[in-house]
C-alpha cells in the first residue's frame, strides 16, 4: 500500500478541508502588498541592525497582520450563524467544541504561515545586509502570540455574534486597539503604564540597542503570558458555545442525540473550565508582573520576578578599523558600515 493512499483521521481530513476552503488564501496578495510598502520599506530605511529592524514587527508588521486575522477570523467563525446551518450540524456526532476548533485551526495555521513567511522575508533582507550579530527571535514569539490571540478573539466574536457586520468591526476594534496601545507605549500623555508596557507597539529603539548590553527579555515573556493568556480563555470559552450561543436556546437545540451528547458531555465541560481559569490566571499573572516594570541602564524593562543577571553583562566589543592619512580609524563590527564616513 502506498503512503498516498493511506486513509487520514476524520480531523486531519477536515483540517484539510478547511485549509483548502479557507477564506485567508484569498487575501494573501493584499497581505503581501500591505506588507512590502509599510513594513519592509519601513525596515529597509533603517541601519542593518538587527535590533532595530527585528522592531518593525510589532511597531508595523503586527499592526497590519492583526487587522486581517481578526476580521478573517470573525468572518469564519460566524459562518454557521451567517449561513442559518446551526440546526443543520447540530445533528452531527461530534462535539461542537471538535467543530469549532477545526475551523479555528485552519484559519490560525494559514495566518500564522504567512507571518511567517513575512519574518522570513524580513530577516533574510537584514541577514543580507547585516555586519554583526544575529536574528532576534523574542520579537517573533510576540508577534506570532499577538496574531494568534487576534485570531481567537476575531473567531469567537464570530460565534456568538453572527453576522455580515461582524469581520470589518472586529478588524476596526482590532485596530483602534493597537493605536491606543501604540499611544500609551509612546508615554504620550505621561510615562507608559501597565496597557502600554503590554502592547507590543512601541517606538523604534535607539540604533545601538542590543549592541553594547543585552536586550533583557522580561517585558517579550510578560507580553507572550498575557496574550496567549487571553488566547487560552477564549478557545476554553468556545466550548461553551452550545450553551451559551442565544441562537441554540431558541431553536431548542438541546435536544440532540445521543451521539451528540456524548460529544459535549461533563468532561468536556470540566476541561473548558479548567481552560478558562488557566487563560485567566496567565493574563491576570502577566499584568501583575508589567505593573512592577522598571527602567534598566540599557533603556530596557526590568521585571524583577522574571530578571536574570545574565541580562546585565555587556556584550563583547568586536571592532572594524581601517587606516586613513597614518590614522587608524575603529568602530562597532555592527557599525563597520559607517567606518568609512567616519574615517
Amino acid at each position: 500500500m502506498s503512503i498516498m493512499s493511506v486513509p487520514l483521521p476524520r480531523s486531519a481530513r477536515a483540517l484539510r478541508l478547511e485549509l483548502k476552503r479557507n477564506a485567508v488564501p484569498y487575501v494573501l496578495p493584499l497581505l503581501a502588498a500591505v506588507f512590502y510598502f509599510n513594513t519592509l520599506r519601513t525596515a529597509d530605511g533603517f541601519p542593518p541592525v538587527w535590533t532595530l529592524r527585528a522592531s518593525v514587527i510589532g511597531d508595523h508588521m503586527l499592526f497590519e497582520f492583526s487587522a486581517f486575522a481578526g476580521g478573517l477570523a470573525a468572518w469564519a467563525g460566524s459562518r454557521e450563524g451567517r449561513r442559518k446551518t446551526l440546526d443543520l450540524v447540530a445533528t452531527t456526532p461530534r462535539a461542537v467544541w471538535a467543530r469549532l476548533s477545526v475551523a479555528l485551526a485552519g484559519t490560525l495555521c494559514w495566518l500564522l504561515l504567512a507571518f511567517g513567511a513575512g519574518v522570513a522575508v524580513l530577516y533574510i533582507q537584514t541577514a543580507l545586509q547585516a555586519t554583526w550579530g544575529g536574528p532576534p527571535l523574542w520579537p517573533v514569539f510576540v508577534g506570532a502570540a499577538g496574531v494568534t490571540a487576534v485570531t481567537v478573539i476575531g473567531f469567537t466574536a464570530g460565534v456568538f455574534f453572527p453576522g455580515r457586520f461582524t469581520a470589518p468591526l472586529v478588524a476596526i476594534v482590532v485596530l483602534v486597539l493597537d493605536q491606543a496601545g501604540l499611544h500609551a507605549a509612546l508615554g504620550v500623555t505621561g510615562p507608559p503604564g501597565t496597557y502600554g508596557l503590554l502592547s507590543p507597539a512601541s517606538s523604534p529603539p535607539i540604533v545601538d540597542t542590543g549592541v553594547y548590553n543585552h536586550v533583557a527579555p522580561d517585558l517579550s515573556v510578560v507580553q507572550v503570558m498575557f496574550m496567549g493568556g487571553i488566547a487560552v480563555a477564549l478557545f476554553g470559552v468556545l466550548g461553551l458555545a452550545l450553551g451559551l450561543r442565544p441562537l441554540a436556546s431558541a431553536r431548542g437545540l438541546r435536544s440532540l442525540p445521543a451521539a451528540f451528547a456524548r460529544g459535549d458531555g461533563w468532561l468536556l465541560r470540566a476541561v473548558t473550565v479548567a481552560l478558562i481559569a488557566c487563560g485567566v490566571a496567565a493574563s491576570w499573572t502577566a499584568f501583575a508582573l508589567a505593573g512592577t516594570a522598571r527602567l534598566d541602564a540599557a533603556g530596557g524593562w526590568e521585571i524583577p520576578a522574571l530578571h536574570s543577571a545574565a541580562s546585565d553583562q555587556p556584550v563583547p566589543v568586536t571592532q572594524s578599523c581601517t587606516s586613513s592619512s597614518g590614522f587608524q580609524v575603529c568602530v562597532h563590527q555592527a557599525f563597520s558600515f559607517y567606518t568609512g564616513d567616519v574615517a
